[in-house]
């Protein structure tokens, strides 16, 4: 999806005030929680696959809200595939956020949010409540973990 909204110039791209990257180490917790699997390879305990975990699933209060980590604009916000509701914010400069998970949209495709601003609500997954969390810099996945003041462990 992000490989489409990068492969042609866009008229809507956004500029934010400050400069994403420069938001390193800086950025709020989307929402409070705990740390049920990070970012990287993983190796699967029964069936020794290895998969690729492209950001932080965190365990978090059903419903609880969810927060921009930064100005972004919404160019996504409906359900994709199997990651149910489902928010992307461009950050600009190439920079996205994703939530992924959410059982709530508050935000709608071109709105403009500040950092802080509620987007939607913690939903449910097979394992209980859950945010999927990604940042991503042009297509290629970050640690979120990095990108945060207060890490989730």
């Amino acid at each position: 999806m992000l490989t489409q909204l990068l492969g042609k110039p866009r008229s809507d791209a956004f500029e934010p005030a400050s400069a994403f990257a420069s938001l390193r180490g800086e950025l709020p917790q989307p929402t409070p929680g705990t740390l049920v699997q990070a970012f990287g390879e993983h190796l699967h305990p029964l069936f020794k696959t290895r998969t690729m975990q492209s950001g932080l699933l965190i365990a978090a209060e059903p419903g609880a809200p969810v927060q921009a980590v930064a100005e972004g604009k919404v160019v996504y916000a409906d359900l994709y595939q199997s990651f149910g509701p489902m928010v992307i914010l461009d950050h600009g400069a190439g920079f996205f956020s994703l939530y992924t998970h959410l059982e709530a949209l508050t935000v709608a495709k071109g709105q403009v949010l500040k950092q802080g601003e509620p987007l939607g609500t913690v939903g449910a997954t097979l394992d209980g409540p859950r945010l999927g969390f990604e940042i991503r810099h042009l297509t290629q996945p970050q640690d979120p973990n990095k990108w945060l003041k207060i890490h989730y462990k």
